[in-house]
């Protein structure tokens, strides 16, 4: 995979508006609303960037195999949230974009 691929995906995560998130990857287009509530476990929290990569409980077991060293502390504001989406390393890149990629081929089941 090549990092511009990836690069991209990380993109537009950033520049996703505050209604819409969408994702053009390998595995298809994604397309978040952003004010629909998510319905796994029944939390009762809209489908926000920070609610997908930080609090989704599904996503549990990727955080923790993709972003545990990312997410150092466990406060969550804006400011993780920019720290998490411009990657200091490949490492970090691969690890944001594996995670993106199988979180959304958990929402799709």
């Amino acid at each position: 995979m090549l990092i511009s691929q990836k690069l991209r995906v990380i993109s537009q995560l950033r520049i996703s508006s505050k209604n819409l998130i969408r994702i053009r990857s390998k595995i298809g287009s994604h397309v978040i609303d952003t004010n629909q509530t998510c319905q796994i476990y029944n939390c009762n929290l809209n489908e926000t960037l920070i609610h997908i990569l930080f609090k989704c409980p599904l996503y549990l077991t990727l955080r923790n195999q993709y972003l545990s060293a990312i997410l150092e502390s466990t406060i969550v504001n804006s400011t993780k949230l920019n720290q998490l989406l411009i990657p200091q390393s490949v490492t970090q890149l691969n690890n944001l974009y594996f995670y993106v990629i199988e979180a959304l081929k958990a929402l799709k089941h």
